[in-house]
């Protein structure tokens, strides 16, 4: 049976007992939304909970990118040695530290956006706000081009 057929068959004191409890549905679905979006300080205004539940980005500094609630990283300088094709030097900062170790791992993508090398770094330990700079080489083959570099995992132990 089809909703139409199905409203057909509802009588007249059904329906309107219907539109009435959907009206009211609707109502309050509305007034709560509006309480749940602003809700008075001690000042007398109004505030938005989502603004208090935002993650504090003040310990990222300002060349950062965040990668989570406490840790960050910047963009790569490009650094190398002999024996390797390619070197990126990223920095990384924890706002908690890492008392039992840190690990990044970095991919390597081609022009065509398919990730065709990556390498990965640990460290013990690093300690809140304390930058980390580290090195990663690449073996890719020179001929490889070259699509771009993706920060694939950030973990702190």
């Amino acid at each position: 049976m089809n909703p139409r057929d199905y409203w057909e068959k509802i009588d007249r004191k059904t329906k309107q007992n219907l539109i009435a409890a959907l009206v009211v549905t609707v109502l309050i679905g509305f007034f709560m939304m509006q309480s749940e979006t602003t809700t008075p300080d001690n000042s007398g205004s109004a505030s938005s909970p989502s603004v208090a539940a935002e993650a504090d980005t003040s310990w990222i500094p300002n060349e950062y990118i965040q990668y989570s609630d406490s840790l960050a990283w910047s963009f790569p300088k490009q650094t190398c040695t002999p024996s390797f094709t390619y070197c990126f030097q990223y920095s990384f900062i924890s706002k908690n530290g890492c008392p039992s170790g840190f690990y990044a791992a970095i991919n390597w993508k081609d022009k065509s956006e398919a990730v065709v090398d990556y390498t990965n770094e640990t460290l013990p330990s690093l300690q809140p706000l304390q930058v980390a700079k580290l090195t990663f080489q690449f073996t890719t083959p020179a001929e490889t081009s070259f699509g771009g570099l993706d920060v694939a995992e950030i973990r702190c132990y």
